[in-house]
């Protein structure tokens, strides 16, 4: 069972070993930002007239490039080198519809391509580092992949329209179900070791 005692905020940013598991949440990693790597590449793919499935293995490995850089893999990197624990990895919360109004523009097509960009290079940068990306919650996606449902902003959706910032702030209701998601995954994992251990 997890100890809830144990489950704490370092504000000095300083990381320990001994814990049960470790959950990396936000610090950057974002589907826009993987998104506009994905978008660029291929804009310039497309100018070259290159294969289809070179083209998009080219896309790809831009996403990854993107992600790979941020603040998110790095943590990961040096968290794996104090601990063997379970590490859980979060992305920011899918942006909001109303300040990215340009993606009603995206065909069905390149919303799938985006979306499986994005979860495809999460999901390698986590297993470098023997880690496990979590996708956002699915109650909590918006009727347009990759965007949030405006129930879960933390604003209404016409402040949000006008804010300046890139990435729209979630309320409780969110981080409710995005904290119960890991919290379950993490006593499921525990106790698949422990049975293991009983096993054995």
């Amino acid at each position: 069972q997890v100890d809830a005692t144990r489950i704490v905020i370092r504000a000095s940013g300083d990381i320990e070993p001994g814990y049960d598991a470790y959950v990396v949440c936000g610090l950057l990693l974002s589907s826009l930002r993987a998104g506009r790597a994905y978008r660029v590449k291929k804009t310039e793919q497309n100018s070259k007239d290159v294969a289809r499935a070179t083209a998009k293995e080219a896309c790809l490995a831009a996403a990854r490039d993107c992600l790979r850089s941020l603040l998110f893999a790095d943590v990961l990197a040096k968290l794996r080198q104090i601990t063997t624990a379970p590490i859980f990895l979060i992305g920011t919360p899918l942006p909001a519809l109303e300040r990215h109004t340009n993606m009603k523009k995206f065909s069905n097509g390149l919303r799938m391509s985006l979306n499986e960009a994005y979860e495809a290079a999460s999901e390698t940068i986590a297993g470098e580092c023997n880690a496990q990306f979590l996708r956002q919650p699915e109650e909590t996606v918006g009727p347009i992949e990759l965007t949030t449902r405006s129930e879960f902003y933390l604003l209404s959706p016409e402040q949000v329209s006008q804010e300046k910032a890139v990435h729209t702030h979630m309320n409780a209701a969110y981080g409710a179900i995005v904290l119960r998601d890991v919290l379950e995954r993490i006593r499921a994992l525990l106790r698949r070791n422990e049975a293991g251990k009983a096993e054995g």
